[in-house]
């Protein structure tokens, strides 16, 4: 699922919804382009196994306000990213932790995510369709091209 988040105030498109993994990811590239400061990120050891079983360097961690929903579904959390530079279509992962946190439910049928808001509300979440498939295809042509260089 491919949602739009609020991070750091901006509002950021590409962001793969995952709950099969513990790691939220934070790409660089994205980094960057929010006006992040490298000097921000705190010091983290060891690297990261992608599913691909390579390993990939972790240049640190930041935590960020992080904004599921707008206007009346809008439900703001601090999440710790990982921030890696790697290349990928995606601008951010959020995984299983924050799904905790929230106590989302997510329907993969009718990908939409619903999470409990305060005064018995529920705040509901949707995907960006459009975007997904613009994500799916890029993937696969990173695949191709990985491939293609022998990486």
């Amino acid at each position: 699922m491919v949602v739009t988040l609020q991070i750091f105030n901006w509002d950021l498109k590409r962001i793969l919804i995952d709950p099969g993994s513990s790691a939220h990811i934070f790409y660089y590239d994205a980094f960057e382009k929010l006006g992040l400061d490298p000097d921000q990120l705190q010091p983290f050891k060891g690297t990261l196994a992608r599913f691909t079983r390579e390993q990939v360097h972790v240049r640190g961690h930041i935590s960020l306000k992080t904004t599921f929903g707008t206007r009346e579904n809008a439900k703001t959390i601090r999440v710790k990213y990982l921030v890696i530079n790697a290349p990928n279509c995606y601008n951010i992962i959020i995984e299983r932790p924050s799904f905790n946190l929230l106590g989302i439910f997510m329907s993969t049928r009718f990908l939409v995510m619903k999470y409990p808001m305060k005064k018995g509300k529920i705040g509901t979440l949707r995907r960006d369709q459009k975007t997904a498939r613009e994500c799916y295809h890029n993937s696969l042509n990173l695949w191709k091209w990985k491939k293609k260089v022998g990486t």
